[in-house]
């Protein structure tokens, strides 16, 4: 799908629904908080269905400021500032969704070991677990330190109307899950590491989709035929999924002086997707975060040593989440 016909549809869904929505707001709060009382799911739909309003709302602010950004750009050409404005919008709109979130499901955020800035570019590998956790990185890292990063998602995100108009503008690839590592996406995620700033990272979920029980076993049995090395580690690995080594690899040989930043959390596991949300598992959720720093100076040089670096990373990352899966 083209994008000018993907955002026209995108944009259309969201500034019809969000209307329809608060039109019908009285009796869908009324119908909610009955299903709440007659499914006991601590309030979960009536929290679920404002959460809704809320982020509908926000689709609408960030595709009108975008909008805005662009009248101003094309009538006072500046790249310079319209990039900053564009990471601006980014992290606003990222931050207040989540805060939001956090608020009215009563989640709880504690971080074990914070993000440390290193004054260098950053490779940032994240454990994915949920939908949600993607708002993890511009609330953690990218808001509080203003690092700009730019990230490797899924092209389902372009569904978005924000993400997708936003996301385009800045240094960022949609990659599809099914692509199974092509050259033409590789080469796109290797790209976003080519001569990165000191304040610049990008980020990447090396596990390639969520994890689940099922997934893991799937994942196991394919990878039973063509043994090696890589399925001797993911023999070990209990809750992450295996790497997919292509995205980390290109990153890693691109941007041969950034360190390596490696996310563990857990918490969100229940939530792989809206159902889970309105049937209680997100309210009142710890979400438990570690973050660990390894210098690039400690990062070996040649393919097959990193290969093996990284696996054992991602070991650590899973021996981790499930040190804190333990954790009341």
């Amino acid at each position: 799908m083209k994008p000018v016909t993907r955002r026209t549809i995108s944009i259309s869904v969201v500034c019809c629904t969000l209307p329809l929505l608060s039109l019908l707001s009285p009796v869908l709060l009324i119908v909610a908080v009955l299903g709440d009382l007659i499914c006991r799911v601590k309030f979960a739909i009536t929290r679920s269905l404002l959460f809704l309003y809320f982020f509908l709302f926000m689709e609408c602010i960030g595709v009108l400021s975008s909008f805005l950004f662009w009248i101003e750009n094309s009538l006072r050409p500046n790249q310079e500032r319209f990039l900053h404005r564009n990471y601006a919008l980014q992290n606003w709109w990222g931050v207040t969704i989540a805060k939001m979130g956090i608020r009215l499901f009563d989640v709880q955020l504690d971080i074990h070991k914070p993000f440390e800035i290193t004054r260098r570019p950053v490779l940032v590998f994240m454990r994915h677990s949920s939908f949600i956790d993607t708002f993890l990185p511009i609330l953690l890292i990218s808001s509080v330190y203003k690092i700009h990063l730019k990230y490797v998602l899924k092209s389902e995100l372009l569904l978005d109307p924000c993400l997708d108009i936003v996301g385009n503008r800045l240094p960022n690839t949609f990659v599809r899950r099914s692509g199974g590592d092509s050259v033409r996406e590789i080469k796109a995620v290797k790209d976003l590491a080519h001569n990165l700033a000191s304040n610049e990272g990008v980020l990447i979920y090396p596990e390639g989709t969520r994890y689940t029980e099922a997934k893991r076993e799937r994942i196991l049995k394919i990878m039973e035929k063509k043994q090696g090395l890589e399925y001797e580690y993911a023999q070990q690995y209990t809750t992450v999924l295996p790497p997919r080594l292509g995205g980390s690899m290109a990153l890693l040989d691109e941007a041969q002086q950034a360190d390596a930043v490696f996310c563990a959390h857990t918490g969100l596991e229940g939530t792989t997707d809206f159902f889970d949300i309105l049937k209680g598992k997100m309210v009142g959720a710890t979400i438990h975060v570690h973050f660990h720093t390894v210098d690039f100076e400690s990062i070996p040089h040649t393919t097959e040593e990193k290969k093996v670096w990284f696996l054992n990373e991602w070991l650590v990352v899973d021996k981790r989440v499930s040190r804190m899966q333990k954790l009341p």
